[in-house]
């Protein structure tokens, strides 16, 4: 066999090798459904900062982080899910710059930025209990708000919830506050800037901003106290999104007052949405969703495409999520991050949050700070400490300003461990082994984000030509890297 048939007959394998781990990678991360002993039992689309809480009560997060608000240590978005450090988690909720955690014993923990209550100073924090929050049975946040229920009924409240004179004064202070002339309660749900309770006979009570009539009053007044709804009936769930009120009675009809998106009226009373029937969960964001009695989800628009056998529901800011009956859980919306791997929602319709990735090396966990992303099924990461961590020297150079291209200066990559080296060349777009191009080898891309400004390499192609052996665990969904 001639030299170049035996390149050409190696290229083809190692471009087939790439394929096939390339797909195992992103079959077996495809779908967030967990294994049956530990399903999913709570997800939470957020203010651009995604959650999902297992059986096991571990969480996974993913989306915007420039204030910390995933929890992971980091300033960097992620792009698809990633385990945190916190345990025993019963229920989580984001707001813009903050996320929250409720415990099964009952406390209340924030990570992410906020006003501290003593010295007023903006604080970047990890998971750390909320003093003043015990006994909280559920939780809901708004933009710069959270509201709680405790176990006796009652309510409580932190940050700019408008509640006037109950607030000593308006500050976003982060002190929990009771919410008088409340008891009773049964569920609570926090809108962009307003609040809802509901009572365990069925009432409902708003108070908050009231430009676009999401308090029900008739009026569009700031409410600063509790504001007993009337005209509905008995509710059995409410259903705050960033300017409108929900309720969802018994016999699945859905009541609507305030703004909301595709509805070309202001409510600002409640009215029945004749849209809306057999509806058995609510949950509203920037859009209202309506999880009907047979798995499919409406809108005031009209069905969601694609979803079928759909069990939980949540609307976000610009996201929402749905998980169906094996566990997979679905996101869609415009502007935000999908936790599929890649960068950024561009369109409506609805695709698999993939699972939660670990990495390994030499058999111990590996963490990666900046995310990794997927790109045609294939996994690509920063150079980043997992590089470092494997003994791979990565060195980048730059050319002359080329006068021919209007200046243009073009980097060229260098990953070389002991005596295997490779190099890409932005200028000729290609891969070389010494002087030897590569062909049909993944090309590198540039992500932008608010920290994480990086460039994506294609990690099995660039570990298998440095000698680094990779496999996946399926089961754990754990890239693993092994030197030896």
């Amino acid at each position: 066999m001639s030299r170049s048939m035996f390149r050409k007959t190696g290229i083809l394998a190692l471009s087939l090798s790439i394929l096939l781990l390339s797909s195992a990678f992103a079959q077996a991360a495809e779908s967030s459904g967990p294994a049956a002993s530990n399903p999913i039992v709570s997800i939470e689309a957020g203010w651009n900062s995604q959650f999902l809480v297992y059986a096991d009560g571990r969480t996974a997060a993913w989306g915007a982080n420039k204030d910390g608000q995933l929890g992971d240590g980091t300033l960097y978005e992620q792009y698809v899910p990633k385990w945190l450090s916190l345990a025993n988690v019963k229920q989580t909720a984001s707001s813009k710059s903050a996320s929250y955690a409720l415990l099964q014993d009952g406390s209340v923990w924030r990570s992410g930025t906020f006003i501290d209550a003593i010295s007023h100073n903006v604080v970047n924090a990890p998971p750390t209990r909320i003093e003043g929050l015990s006994n909280i049975s559920a939780i809901s946040a708004g933009a710069d708000l959270l509201i709680a229920l405790k176990n006796d009924g009652t309510v409580w409240t932190l940050g700019n919830d408008l509640q006037g004179a109950n607030r000593a004064a308006q500050d976003a202070s982060q002190i929990p506050v009771q919410v008088s002339g409340l008891q009773n309660i049964s569920a609570v749900s926090a809108g962009g800037y307003h609040m809802m309770a509901l009572s365990r006979d069925g009432q409902v009570w708003t108070w908050g901003y009231n430009y676009y009539g999401a308090i029900g009053n008739g009026t569009k007044n700031t409410q600063f106290e509790p504001y007993l709804v009337p005209g509905i009936g008995k509710v059995k769930s409410i259903a705050a999104g960033n300017y409108d009120s929900n309720a969802l009675l018994a016999d699945g009809s859905v009541w609507n007052w305030g703004k909301t998106n595709g509805l070309t009226s202001v409510r600002k009373t409640p009215a029945k949405l004749n849209a809306l029937k057999a509806t058995v969960a609510i949950s509203a964001g920037g859009q209202l969703l309506a999880l009907q009695a047979d798995g499919t989800i409406n809108t005031v628009e009209g069905k969601v495409a694609g979803l079928s056998h759909v069990i939980r529901i949540h609307a976000g800011y610009t996201m929402n999520l749905a998980q169906t009956k094996d566990g997979t859980v679905y996101s869609w919306g415009y502007g935000g991050y999908p936790g599929d791997g890649t960068p950024y929602a561009v369109d409506l319709k609805p695709s698999k949050v993939k699972m939660p990735l670990s990495f390994s090396v030499n058999g111990e966990p590996a963490n990666v700070k900046l995310s990794p992303m997927y790109r045609d099924g294939i996994l690509y990461i920063s150079r980043s400490e997992l590089f470092q961590s494997l003994g791979v020297k990565v060195d980048i150079s730059f050319s002359n300003p080329d006068p021919k291209k209007y200046n243009a200066v073009y980097e060229t990559w260098t990953f070389s461990k002991g005596d295997r080296l490779i190099t890409y060349s932005w200028r000729d777009q290609s891969y070389r082994i010494g002087d030897e191009p590569i062909a049909e080898a993944p090309k590198p891309f540039s992500v932008n984000g608010n920290y994480s400004n990086t460039t994506m390499f294609p990690l099995r192609f660039l570990c298998e030509k440095l000698g680094i052996s990779v496999a996946f665990d399926a089961a754990m969904n754990t890239v693993m890297l092994d030197e030896s």
